[in-house]
């Protein structure tokens, strides 16, 4: 028989932590089932509401983080600690309706796929959970979702809390640690792996608003970050664009500061939805076999994943000489040299390339062209090794 492990990352949820575990205990669930809780590094009453609550209810595990790791450093430290074969992500602000989980396990079963997605989203301000605002996601109920569907303005699908198997977990690989949108990079993985997951009809979650912090999302758009976080989700089905969607990425800059509709998710969604056609590329174009731009940034973008950081940048000198000077070029040169530098962790390294590019003027951004520059930041990152070939593509000079 399966066993279902409803995971919760926690993090300064006092206010409504107990409210999320007490919505798990009304499922009516006929399946063994467990809750593991794994707090991560709360600063505030979280970490002993959480003693009291696995007193309180049956069935509860619990892990602490003693420093703040992330949302998806939680989850996948959460999914360790499982031993059911299905995962269920609850987030510690949201709630589940009444008897939801047993027609979806149901669901999951008959079909025998890999995840099973809410028919609605359900978004209630503040503790009023009569007045909510419905998002649907739109698509045939008899068929599987399609990585398409992520880039229709037809709902959220996978890019928000699913029911899925430990083993699609296993493929995806996890969470990833390097972002804030571990939940959307998950998702997306998902369809982009190919796994199979339906719509499950009469099912909603409910997803909380307006608590006293600032949503992760109004967080991102102050920060400036938002773009910046799209494209690295996006980077795994990368490969998976055409031409047009790749170069439209490459150029765009995902840096600005922006607000409301301007950012990088409603480009490719406007891309995709002018052009559906045009948007992902044929099965048989997928192998990157020439020298062009947008084929060399897919190579790059893999050896980068691979670790393979001073074979990356060759590839990103061969886009800078084809003219290709972009703030997202720059960004993944920088990335390339801090994962060189060998000082800072693989989920940090994003974080610390954009630390360098937003402190350089918008001319620097596109050109690294002074020499006394660079050496202050070869320095800066302590970097081993630097070739003369690395020193010609970040000064534009002659090796």
């Amino acid at each position: 028989m399966s066993k279902l492990s409803i995971i919760i990352p926690c993090y300064n949820c006092q206010d409504t932590l107990e409210e999320a575990l007490a919505s798990v205990y009304t499922q009516e669930l006929k399946i063994p089932f467990e809750v593991v809780l794994v707090d991560d590094g709360s600063t505030d009453g979280t970490r002993e509401l959480i003693s009291q609550l696995t007193q309180k209810y049956e069935g509860v595990k619990y892990f602490f983080h003693e420093k703040n790791q992330g949302g998806g450093a939680t989850r996948n430290t959460a999914v360790s600690k499982t031993t059911g074969d299905i995962i269920f992500c609850l987030d510690s602000d949201d709630l589940l309706p009444p008897n939801t989980l047993p027609k979806m396990l149901k669901l999951l079963e008959e079909k025998n796929c890999d995840g099973i997605v809410f028919a609605e989203n359900r978004f209630f301000e503040g503790n009023n959970k009569d007045k909510t605002e419905t998002v649907k996601n739109v698509a045939d109920e008899n068929r599987p979702l399609k990585l398409a569907d992520i880039f229709t303005d037809k709902g959220f699908f996978t890019q928000v809390n699913f029911l899925y198997t430990k083993e699609a977990f296993s493929k995806i690989g996890g969470y990833p640690t390097n972002h804030g949108f571990d939940t959307q990079g998950f998702g997306l993985d998902f369809l982009g792996k190919k796994l199979i997951a339906y719509l499950c009809p009469g099912t909603y979650y409910l997803s909380r608003r307006g608590t006293k912090k600032k949503s992760y999302f109004e967080r991102v758009y102050e920060a400036g970050d938002f773009s910046k976080n799209i494209y690295l989700i996006m980077e795994n089905i990368f490969p998976a664009f055409s031409n047009k969607t790749k170069l439209a990425t490459i150029n765009y800059d995902i840096f600005q500061r922006t607000t409301g509709k301007d950012n990088l998710d409603v480009e490719l969604k406007n891309l995709y939805q002018n052009d559906p056609a045009l948007f992902f590329a044929k099965e048989e174009s997928l192998a990157i076999d020439d020298d062009r731009v947008e084929n060399l940034f897919t190579l790059a973008i893999s050896l980068f994943k691979q670790k393979k950081y001073t074979e990356a940048i060759d590839v990103y000198q061969k886009i800078v000489e084809r003219g290709t000077n972009s703030p997202i070029t720059y960004f993944n040169i920088l990335r390339n040299l801090v994962g060189l530098s060998g000082h800072f962790a693989e989920n940090q390294i994003e974080k610390e390339a954009q630390s360098l590019i937003t402190r350089m003027s918008p001319a620097k951004q596109r050109r690294f062209t002074r020499y006394p520059r660079l050496i202050r930041l070869i320095k800066f990152l302590g970097l081993k090794n630097v070739t003369k070939k690395i020193l010609a593509l970040l000064t534009n000079s002659p090796v």
